[in-house]
């Protein structure tokens, strides 16, 4: 589970970068927004991840 959560984690930031280069060679703004929205998603989604082991961690001793 961890190594699949850290998989989606790389593939969400790598999209990101993607849309955001792609923002940039061609001038979209639609392209800006879904990379930024892919970014702070994919950045909430580490947030809760880590939360989520750091909890584990604290509770398993």
């Amino acid at each position: 589970m961890i190594i699949l959560l850290r998989v989606v984690f790389a593939g969400g930031m790598l999209l990101a970068l993607a849309y955001l280069s792609s923002y940039l060679l061609t001038g979209r703004v639609a392209h800006r927004r879904f990379a930024w929205r892919l970014f702070v998603g994919t950045l909430l989604l580490g947030l809760v991840f880590f939360a989520g082991v750091f909890i584990e961690r604290l509770v398993s001793g």
